[in-house]
């Protein structure tokens, strides 16, 4: 059994960011880059007004939390929890706190954001949230 742990949630406060031009807006530091040009805003529904008007025009903002729900994995061996049905390093020096990932677990694809040195949010369409929680069930001892 690999050593982590498995919370599900539904993701509730995530917005898209789309920004057509110009630089990210300061309120917005921290937001996890998914595309060139879009970011995913997590927990920050407060400060949605104030990004909306700092991109006045360059962008726009979509909230996308309702059909998302977030894995929190953490403990010693949340890497290797990742590993099983992934497709990518999860030893990879430049996946470390703060580095997001788009990939493929299970069959499944997934957004992953390092939170800490021992933990990760991993986001993915609801629908999927029953195979992904089985298949970490299975092999985790917290699943």
């Amino acid at each position: 059994m690999i050593d982590a742990d498995v919370a599900l949630a539904p993701a509730r406060d995530v917005t898209v960011l789309d920004l057509w031009e110009g630089e990210l807006p300061a309120i917005a530091a921290g937001a996890m880059q998914v595309e060139p040009r879009r970011w995913w805003l997590i927990d920050r529904g407060e400060a949605t007004e104030e990004i909306d008007t700092a991109i006045a025009g360059r962008g726009v903002l979509v909230p996308i939390g309702g059909g998302l729900t977030r894995a929190t994995i953490s403990g010693p061996g949340w890497r290797d929890l990742l590993s099983v049905s992934g497709f990518f390093d999860v030893h990879h020096s430049g996946f470390g706190a703060g580095s997001a990932v788009s990939t493929i677990i299970h069959h499944v694809p997934v957004r992953i954001r390092v939170t800490g040195a021992s933990s990760c949010d991993v986001f993915f369409a609801t629908s999927y949230a029953s195979t992904l929680a089985e298949l970490w069930q299975k092999t985790s001892k917290g699943g």
